[in-house]
């Protein structure tokens, strides 16, 4: 068994902790700009000119446009299928010995490594 001595344990902390802070520090402003668009943006519209003027005829001081919060479903999607994991699958096992149940089971694992 190979067992890591405590100083490889303690540079590879060092190593995955000095990453994720390069990482926030690149990626940080792009994924604030991801969240923004998967909360929505609100955009000023103009009504239309034949909409506007019933407006105008009911209410002479009414609003010439409107608010409407616009959601970007592509930056929604890619984010669902980078950062969420999918649900696990259930196996079906169907086996005689315990000889077979590992075999399967490590087949499982090794499939689903490939996948991730």
């Amino acid at each position: 068994m190979n067992a890591k001595s405590n100083q490889v344990k303690v540079n590879e902390a060092e190593a995955i902790r000095i990453a994720r802070e390069m990482l926030a520090e690149c990626l940080g402003d792009l994924l604030e700009l991801a969240i923004k668009l998967c909360k929505g943006v609100r955009r000023m519209k103009f009504y239309p000119a034949h909409i506007l003027e019933l407006r105008l005829k009911d209410n002479p001081k009414a609003r010439k446009f409107y608010y409407e919060i616009e959601y970007d479903s592509a930056m929604i999607r890619f984010l669902i299928e980078r950062f969420i994991p999918p649900a696990k699958t259930a196996m079906d096992l169907n086996v005689k010995t315990l000889e077979e149940f590992y075999r399967a089971i490590e087949q499982a694992r090794s499939s689903e490594r490939t996948l991730q």
